[in-house]
């Protein structure tokens, strides 16, 4: 009997030194962190009406500015013609959105402007040209930032473009003097540059 306690005994010892006990579970892993929306930056707040946001307004097109306010040299007959607008040049079918907010008050088309939309703010008129498509119909209001069309196509030689302009009363005005600043390049040339 004593060989049979020291057997079982030996072998109790040889099974516990090649066997390792039971691992506990891996403790749960952390939990994942609660996604974040990436926030657009803050816009520029505006005031409440037109004439108070001078240099303050969002832009009505991603673009170049192509073709200036005020005189300009036609390149193919040398002629100085006046320009109550600026030309933005654009991607095809770029999205056109309102300066700030106003009443539509004429959706026509004609040659200077193309087909354009025209919108009221107390006192001021924007307009909207060279659309190839338009998203308004006269009286409806829009808010800063709302979807009056798509530029277009006028001249297949010069490409896509929307043509803005700013109205004082019915006086044209420079519409970059009430576009936000962008770059350099939106600098007008001198009216007798080539």
């Amino acid at each position: 009997m004593r060989r049979f306690v020291l057997l079982a005994a030996a072998l109790t010892l040889a099974a516990c030194g090649s066997t390792p006990p039971p691992a506990e579970p891996p403790p749960p892993p952390p939990p994942e962190p609660e996604p974040v929306a990436a926030q657009a930056p803050a816009p520029l707040a505006l005031a409440p009406t037109f004439a108070a946001n001078e240099g303050r307004l969002p832009w009505p097109a991603d673009g170049t500015v192509v073709g200036f306010f005020g005189q300009r040299r036609d390149p193919e007959t040398g002629t100085l013609t006046e320009a109550v607008g600026i030309d933005v040049a654009t991607a095809p079918g770029e999205a056109v959105r309102a300066a700030f907010g106003g009443r539509v008050t004429r959706v026509g088309a004609m040659a200077a402007f193309g087909t354009y939309v025209m919108l009221k703010h107390d006192g001021f008129t924007t307009v909207y040209g060279n659309l190839s498509r338009v998203d308004v119909s006269q009286g409806d209001t829009l808010s800063v930032g709302a979807l009056v069309g798509a530029a277009g196509t006028r001249d297949e030689r010069r490409g896509p473009r929307l043509f803005f302009a700013v109205f004082e009363g019915e006086t044209a005005v420079d519409p970059l003097r009430w576009l936000r600043p962008r770059t350099a390049s939106d600098t007008p040339p001198s009216p007798d540059a080539p």
